[in-house]
């Protein structure tokens, strides 16, 4: 939730808080007051995360020209010994499931005028691809 709120934060330069009651009613949140170059300096970054040669390329979407922004995370669950980096590093798949790398995505969208922020986080995934494709999958629901 902390993520979503973050994000949701960034994407619009505004005191966002969490509803989790449905409501009709669009609240009006205060400005956080950063300087717009800045914000969006920072969500040019975001944008460029899933464009080509970000590291979710692959969860890119375009749903009638709307596009998602949104960060990437993986948090190592082991130690990597200096004897297996002498014998090479297992592979993700190599390795038990409780070993493997927790993976994260937490995105917003459409980047021209952000409305949702997600955020997936998946344990023992083994990296962040799955939760971005999870993010890209509700925000391609959303964006319907």
């Amino acid at each position: 939730m902390q993520l979503a709120i973050m994000m949701a934060r960034v994407a619009s330069n505004k005191q966002v808080k969490p509803r989790l009651i449905y409501s009709d009613k669009n609240p009006n949140f205060k400005s956080l007051g950063l300087q717009e170059k800045n914000i969006r300096h920072v969500l040019n970054g975001l944008e460029q995360v899933t464009q080509k040669g970000g590291t979710a390329f692959g969860s890119a979407i375009n749903v009638n020209g709307k596009k998602m922004g949104g960060k990437t995370g993986t948090s190592q669950v082991r130690n990597i010994s200096k004897a297996e980096r002498q014998t090479g590093v297992l592979r993700t798949e190599q390795l038990q499931w409780n070993l493997r790398n927790h993976g994260l995505f937490v995105g917003y969208a459409p980047t021209d005028k952000p409305k949702y922020a997600v955020c997936v986080i998946m344990e023992h995934a083994g990296g962040s691809s799955p939760a971005a494709h999870a993010v890209a999958n509700v925000m391609k629901e959303l964006l319907k």
